[in-house]
Order: structure tokens, then sequence, then C-alpha cells
């Protein structure tokens, strides 16, 4: 995608710290019933012996969550392209762990029965060929599960951003998002089912925020982070919170192709 530095990307996912900080945002002042993870986890509808893959797995967050749940002689494979990754999820469930980049997934065809892409689809650079891979190790019967950012999402984070000295530029979630992630997955899959879970979140923490902002991967480099995170300390101080809105929201694609 024009405009967007992939091997910046890639390298602020090299180690946890910024996937963690961000994750930390939502966790703690999301509003909606469930946390995230929970609804994901939720919408797996997983059944006893099924084999799972989950792809871009980042710190493990949806099984550290989610380990008891678990229906009986269920297999996870947890994959990710980033070691540091790895090595963070490697305590939050016993699964197979491996480092594998989506695009070629070193697994045979037809090896699950589901695939997992949690807010990962965007940073392939080729999304229709990672949905294609992940539709080949899937069964006939398999399904995918791929969750995605949509229009708005976090729009006041980025009006933030851009009024301390950086254009944030073209959003990276445009590549698989709400709007279009359906279409790309008909490419592969049957039948595509989309389903929407917004939020608000209200952050009272300035530290939070800034942690936030710093961990993008061209933040700290380009933005004056201190008159910004004077700014949102007045803000907070004057009207007890800050409110982003989350535009999210997942697919469920059956018969793959």
């Amino acid at each position: 995608m024009p405009g967007v530095d992939d091997d910046a990307v890639a390298r602020q996912y090299a180690t946890p710290a910024n996937l963690t900080a961000r994750m930390a945002l939502h966790e703690r002042f999301g509003n909606a019933d469930v946390p995230w993870q929970t609804w994901v986890f939720d919408q797996l509808e997983l059944r006893p012996g099924e084999r799972v893959l989950e792809v871009g797995c980042g710190t493990g967050a949806l099984w550290r969550g989610n380990s008891g749940r678990l229906p009986a002689d269920v297999a996870v494979a947890l994959s990710d392209r980033s070691a540091g990754m790895l090595d963070r999820a490697r305590d939050a469930i016993g699964a197979m762990l491996v480092t594998a980049d989506v695009a070629a997934l070193p697994f045979a065809d037809a090896s699950f029965d589901i695939a997992v892409a949690n807010h990962m689809l965007y940073h392939a650079t080729d999304p229709g060929q990672a949905i294609g891979e992940l539709a080949r190790v899937l069964t006939p019967s398999g399904r995918l599960i791929a969750a995605t950012n949509g229009a708005g999402h976090l729009e006041e984070l980025r009006e933030l951003i851009a009024a301390y000295g950086e254009d944030p530029g073209p959003s990276l979630a445009a590549r698989f998002a709400l709007e279009n992630g359906g279409h790309l997955l008909a490419e592969w899959f049957g039948t595509v089912e989309a389903r929407r879970r917004d939020d608000v979140l209200r952050v009272d923490d300035p530290d939070a925020l800034v942690a936030y902002v710093a961990s993008m991967a061209r933040g700290p480099a380009t933005l004056d982070l201190q008159a910004l995170a004077a700014d949102v300390t007045r803000k907070i101080r004057r009207d007890g919170a800050i409110e982003l809105r989350t535009c999210s929201g997942l697919f469920i694609a059956r018969e793959p192709r």
C-alpha cells in the first residue's frame, strides 16, 4: 500500500512492547460487556478434537485469557513471523509454536479445522495471497475467523496525532478492513459472514494514551510527545476522560476453495 513502510511496521513488532501498550489501552478503558479476546473466542465456536491455527498470534493474548475454556482434545498451533512475539506467547497455552509468515505457511493442505487471524491480515503485504494460504491449510469444512477494524476506528486519536506534528497517513487496516475484507475473502471462500463489535474507550490516564501513541511505528521520531502529553493531561483534567471510538469486528469465512 502506498505510504505504508512495511519494514518499519515489522520492526515495531520485533518485541512485544509496542503491541502490549496498544492492547492495554483497550483492556483498561473499553466499555463493552465482555473483553475483546473473550468475544473473539466466543465466535470460534470450538468443538472437541478440532485443530486450530492462529497466524500472527502476537503475545498469545487470545489464548491466555481463554485457556480454561478449550474443549477436550483441541490442538492449537500458534504462528508469528516475530520470534520475540512467540517467546512471549510460549506460556499462554500448551501449543505448537512456529515462526512463519502467513504468505508461506509451513503446513500441509487441509491441516486445520479453524484458522484465526486476529487483527493481522492487514499486516500482510498481499492480504489476498495470505487468505489463499489460509484457505489452503483448512479442511473443506474448515472456517477462518478474521478480525479487523473499520472506517472511523480511533479517528479521534488520528486527529490528535496530526495536531502534534505527524500526518498519520493511510490506515494500515485499509488493506483488509470491515469495508473490503468480505470481498477479499469471497475470492477464496464460499460463504462469508461479518459481525461487528464497536466500543468507546473512556481514557482517564494520560500516560496510557501517550504510551499508545509512542508505540506507533513513526510516532516517537516525528511527534512532539511532550506537547501532546501536556494537552492530553489538560483535557482529561477538564473533561474527566478522552473518548475514543473503536470500530471493529470480524469475518467468519467458510467453504474454503
